[in-house]
């Protein structure tokens, strides 16, 4: 079974089902190749690969979904910043500070969710540099960059000079997903989708 999946889903969605698969199918060979959320709809579609591990929307219908988590966003400072005196944040903090965001146009619409929600706070987001990759947003921060929002996933990233606080009074939120082919048949896919269901579960009722 071919798995492809974005960057950030390394962080802890990855390993916990590769391991969960791994144990249920010791006889199946698992190939896996990291892929952009745009790449991996093209291989879903073209059979390229079997399953992948992706940001939400999936607008094809010859394409079905299992979401795999759901995350809050918070807010990534330099260690150094004034914000970090805070035990919490809300989105009106943010006013006149830096920001580093994602592209606009970036299939998860991040950027265009993020700015939706400042502006609706009554805040003008000043973007001063663009990433498309969480880790690189946050490695920007750490460098005294400006701040960011990103998905909770981020804290897992261990990185000097790098603070994360929490953010109250929003409905900001990323999701991973788990995208096959509608009329996929082979049973190692729905085997791992399976899986994959089977820790979704687990995981809301924690």
């Amino acid at each position: 079974v071919t798995v492809a999946f974005m960057n950030s889903a390394a962080y802890s969605v990855v390993p916990r089902l590769l391991k969960a698969y791994r144990a249920a199918h010791p006889e199946i060979e698992v190939e896996i190749r990291e892929m952009v959320i745009a790449d991996q709809l093209d291989a879903l579609v073209e059979r390229r690969i079997d399953v992948g591990i992706l940001r939400p929307p999936v607008d094809d219908s010859r394409l079905t979904s299992l979401s795999l988590t759901h995350e809050s966003f918070i807010v990534a400072v330099p260690h150094d910043h004034p914000l970090t005196q805070h035990a919490m944040l809300s989105l009106e903090d943010l006013a006149a500070v830096r920001m580093v965001s994602y592209p606009r146009g970036h299939p998860a619409g991040f950027r265009e969710r993020i700015e939706l929600a400042l502006r609706t706070a009554g805040v003008t987001p000043h973007v001063v540099q663009e990433a498309t990759q969480i880790h690189t947003i946050c490695g920007l921060v750490a460098g005294g960059v400006g701040a960011a929002l990103v998905p909770d996933g981020a804290r897992v990233l261990a990185i000097e000079g790098l603070t994360f606080v929490p953010l109250r009074g929003s409905d900001l939120h990323a999701e991973t997903w788990l995208s096959w082919r509608e009329d996929a048949s082979l049973k190692q896919i729905l085997d791992f989708a399976n899986v994959a269901g089977d820790i979704a579960k687990s995981s809301a009722s924690t």
